[in-house]
């Protein structure tokens, strides 16, 4: 898919060992691909919102809901480059189609959960668990366009067969492989 020679840029959130979740799997991913010599480069989405807000940290807001408040992701950065993203709710769809090669990480499906989406928006007082709520929406339709990536890993079998029956991944272009 990609010549072992091209420049790779991973996007996510954030990269930091925190012993879980998807941020500390792009941290391991990009020192593991580093240590053999990869031209790979991060692409830290929040960077921006690191650095200046650091200190106003709404924290009565979900992180989830925190990391798209403000979105810092420039659609030139990513324009005809090769793209491993890490998260799929991390490219906005409007971006899609700017790169040259797109391949993504599915981790799981937890948004589908309706009990465990209910419980989640209940955690928010009003009017915030609107945006919890309209937040949850909007991940749901980023899965959707995984099929539109040049190639998807997925880090289950069953992750795997869920994106080939409900969103239309092409076989071909998905594989298992476990988080590293």
């Amino acid at each position: 898919l990609i010549n072992k020679m091209e420049k790779m840029y991973l996007i996510n959130y954030d990269f930091k060992e925190n012993g879980h979740g998807i941020d500390t799997f792009s941290y391991r991913l990009y020192n593991e691909l580093r240590k053999r010599n990869l031209d790979i480069e991060k692409i830290e989405i929040n960077n921006f919102y690191k650095r200046t807000l650091r200190y106003v940290k709404p924290i009565f807001i979900n992180k989830s809901i925190r990391r798209k408040l403000i979105y810092t992701l420039n659609k030139n950065v990513i324009k005809n480059k090769n793209i491993h993203v890490l998260d799929p709710s991390a490219l906005p769809i409007k971006y899609l189609l700017l790169p040259k090669r797109k391949i993504v990480t599915v981790h799981d499906f937890y948004m589908f959960n309706e009990k465990q989406m209910q419980n989640r928006i209940k955690r928010f007082k009003r009017p915030l668990n609107w945006l919890a709520y309209k937040n949850i929406i909007n991940e749901r339709k980023i899965y959707g366009y995984l099929k539109y990536y040049d190639f998807v890993f997925a880090v289950s079998k069953e992750v795997l067969e869920r994106s080939v029956s409900d969103f239309g991944v092409n076989r071909e272009k998905i594989e298992v492989s476990n988080d590293i």
